[in-house]
């Protein structure tokens, strides 16, 4: 599980540095990366549109970044799976479907839909 700065939007995973986190959504002392006083921490999903990943950073999902798809009668691809990978790019470009980032190695699972 991901937690972010609402303020600076910076990104951690627990465990990976020497912090001790603050209860979801409630104020923490300070930032460590930003330094702010009463910064609020949220859960980074695990899977996210790049509409909502742009919406939670300010910055645009890359085109060259790769993106999982669903076709957009949510069949199954041939040699199976409801999931496919490719560039966010090529999937606006040719697919009339679900886009999520790829923020992890497993696909969504086949009745994720964004909220």
């Amino acid at each position: 599980m991901k937690y972010y700065c609402k303020n600076c939007k910076s990104e951690f995973t627990p465990g990976n540095e020497k912090l001790s986190l603050p209860p979801v959504n409630k104020p923490w002392v300070h930032c460590p990366f930003c330094e702010k006083a009463d910064c609020e921490f949220e859960i980074i999903p695990d899977y996210e549109t790049p509409e909502q990943y742009e919406k939670r950073t300010g910055k645009p999902w890359p085109d060259n970044a790769p993106v999982w798809f669903m076709r957009d009668d949510e069949k199954e691809f041939f040699g199976g799976g409801f999931w496919g990978v490719c560039r966010y790019k090529t999937a606006k470009e040719v697919w009339d479907k679900i886009i999520v980032c790829v923020q992890c190695p497993n696909p969504p699972p086949d009745n994720w839909r964004p909220q």
